[in-house]
């Protein structure tokens, strides 16, 4: 763990890094039941985690930048955040005040990805087992089923972008990236607000992407 204490006493640079957090198999067969099913079906007994977190705040800016929030699990996966918040007084996050701090803020950025080590492919082969077909076959329904699923977007150009991204990653599972980049930073509120009211407005006003294998 490592912090850089500005001259108020402000963290302006944060690190934390776990290695080799061991999820053992005398820890999976006494789990939750539904998770020890499914660590069984994938063909996992144990797990190895890691975990990094780095970030740094600018109290000029009242700017919060998460550089990068990664849990990497060998023959698993890797699932990182990194993003930008302004609008944060750091001071209040530590206080009471932290869900109202969080509610005024303002997103200008973010990034969500996730890099496939193996699970995908565990994934498609337990349901091609279940189903009595090839991983190939499985594929394929997937392609096909993919546009008519993500008509509940109700955002046309948007669902294209998700069809084709999805279809690239099941045909070669490598990653897969989500990206939000507003042209102005956009309040919480209003994502919210948008999120209850008009849902297929946000890819627009988020200015999302999709995109996979990159």
């Amino acid at each position: 763990v490592a912090v850089d204490l500005d001259d108020g006493g402000l963290p302006r640079d944060f690190a934390l890094n776990v290695s080799s957090i061991n999820i053992s198999p005398e820890l999976v067969a006494i789990a939750d039941n539904d998770f020890k099913q499914l660590a069984e079906g994938l063909g996992y007994d144990s797990f190895v985690i890691n975990l990094q977190v780095e970030g740094g705040y600018e109290t000029g800016k009242d700017r919060l930048t998460l550089r990068t929030f990664a849990i990497d699990a060998p023959e698993v996966g890797k699932f990182s955040l990194a993003g930008t918040i302004s609008d944060v007084k750091a001071s209040d996050l530590a206080t009471d005040q932290s869900p109202d701090a969080l509610a005024n803020g303002k997103l200008e950025n973010l990034t969500i990805r996730f890099d496939n080590a193996g699970v995908v492919e565990r994934a498609l082969d337990m349901q091609a087992k279940m189903m009595g077909a090839s991983r190939e076959a499985i594929v394929a329904q997937l392609h096909g089923a993919l546009p008519f699923m993500l008509n509940a977007l109700n955002n046309p150009s948007f669902q294209e972008k998700v069809a084709k991204a999805a279809q690239a990653f099941l045909s070669d599972p490598k990653s897969i990236t989500i990206t939000a980049s507003p042209a102005a930073p956009v309040p919480f509120q209003q994502i919210m607000g948008s999120a209850m009211t008009a849902p297929q407005s946000l890819p627009d006003t988020l200015a999302l992407d999709v995109t996979a294998n990159n």
